[in-house]
């Protein structure tokens, strides 16, 4: 998953028939067949599966709710998966992904400086003192993220703040920035069709990734630290297209 080899204009990979086409089928011929068995039946039994017919559903429901809250990568197929992403790394991407929402973390820094505030102004300081302050904080909070901009990907103008610390990984960014853009790129595509830019330096990291692991870390996923590769805290990178031929 860390690297996802086409772009997403050209034709999509067919469907395929996951769990919730499954469990949505099993629920459905469940209840057609208790419903033909209660019109055939008298007494106690036609009493019994007319119970049956309305609590299974909500059992059913139950619990395809709290795997859907708590567990929600179950409910893929593996061939969602494709070119070779094992289930393994597809949960531990999702996971990865799932903690470092942007969204959650642009809201938790705007509800800390929120706060912050409120405390400053109930212990006196003035608004200089208070904007100071807070500036300090947010500089510090965003030291603590890589921020990738998506444009070239999405009309959405806003870019994505990955959280890092001094053990993340090359595979770990890399998987983040994939999920945001996975409906426009394909598996195991980096440095095929696209690659991060350093908005900075313009320095292209173009040797990093799947393909740099195979061939010289003999490994499908590239574990080295960010800081490895010249990227630190702080970073601020773009996504970017690479014509069809790829890299020169």
């Amino acid at each position: 998953m860390t690297e996802p080899s086409q772009v997403g204009s050209e034709q999509a990979p067919p469907r395929t028939v996951g769990p919730l086409w499954v469990i949505s089928l099993f629920l459905g011929l469940s209840e057609v067949t208790v419903a033909i068995a209660t019109t055939q039946a008298t007494g106690w039994i036609q009493a019994m599966l007319a119970i049956f017919a309305v609590a299974f559903p909500v059992l059913v429901s139950s619990v395809f709710f709290i795997l859907l809250w708590r567990n929600n990568k179950v409910l893929y197929a593996p061939r969602e998966f494709a070119d070779g992403t094992t289930v393994h790394d597809f949960v531990d991407a999702m996971s990865g992904n799932t903690r470092r929402s942007a969204s959650i973390v642009e809201s938790t820094f705007q509800s800390l400086t929120t706060r912050l505030e409120a405390h400053l102004e109930a212990l006196g300081t003035t608004e200089a003192q208070r904007t100071e302050i807070i500036d300090w904080v947010g500089n510090a909070a965003r030291s603590a993220v890589v921020t990738v901009h998506l444009s070239v990907f999405s009309q959405d103008p806003r870019s994505m703040q990955v959280p890092i610390d001094e053990s993340t990984t090359v595979t770990e960014l890399l998987d983040a920035v994939y999920f945001a853009i996975f409906d426009k790129v394909s598996n195991f595509s980096y440095s095929k069709t696209w690659l991060l830019r350093d908005t900075t330096t313009g320095h292209l990291f173009d040797h990093i990734g799947r393909p740099y692991a195979r061939r010289h870390l003999g490994t499908d996923r590239d574990f080295r630290l960010l800081a490895e590769v010249g990227i630190e805290p702080g970073s601020t990178l773009s996504a970017v297209r690479l014509p069809p031929s790829g890299l020169d």
